[in-house]
């Protein structure tokens, strides 16, 4: 049986910390046990995914980014969609922003917040693209840029509804941001 996905908070940095380790632990044993098994294109690049995002989460980045890259390979050999690209590509982004390895990050997510403005198909994952974009400045210390995406990005929730724990994350990265940059007068 699955176990429920891990809740996460937020820390300081704009990292997801998981709020219970032992759920954590239990749903990252639960999709290293089906990375065993399936097989199916679909299936396994979305179960990669999520791995990734686990391994990430747990500061196993090495991981996190094999897995992601695996994803990638799927979803392009087996033509998956350019949907399940853009969540990896920024999936993977993330992982090499948490490396920090900027000279990567930062031009795959501008490729990919231009697929999200370029490609219908695309576009449901603009905010996404465009709040962890900021994070990615973020972590530069690159203030006036995270906080114009961040802005943009809860804009773009706030006007389709999303869900409250997106903008709020949302807000607390505005929030942030506009802290650290008062630090910095």
């Amino acid at each position: 049986m699955k176990p429920p996905a891990p809740v996460f908070k937020f820390d300081e940095r704009l990292r997801e910390v998981p709020a219970d380790k032992a759920a954590f632990d239990a749903y990252l044993g639960f999709l290293e046990g089906r990375r065993q098994i399936e097989t199916r294109p679909a299936e396994r690049a979305s179960l990669l995914g999520e791995l990734g995002v686990q391994y990430r989460c747990s500061n196993r980045l090495d991981e996190a980014e094999t897995v992601l890259r695996e994803a990638l390979r799927l979803i392009l050999t087996d033509r998956l969609g350019v949907r399940r690209q853009v969540q990896q590509n920024l999936r993977l982004a993330n992982v090499l922003q948490w490396q920090e390895k900027f000279d990567q990050s930062t031009p795959l997510f501008a490729e990919t917040l231009a697929t999200c403005r370029a490609i219908a198909e695309a576009m449901p994952f603009l905010d996404f693209a465009l709040h962890h974009s900021g994070k990615n400045f973020f972590d530069q210390g690159k203030w006036t840029d995270a906080l114009a995406l961040f802005e943009e990005a809860l804009t773009i929730r706030k006007r389709r509804e999303a869900p409250a724990d997106q903008i709020q994350s949302t807000e607390q990265a505005i929030a942030q941001t506009k802290k650290n940059m008062q630090g910095r007068k």
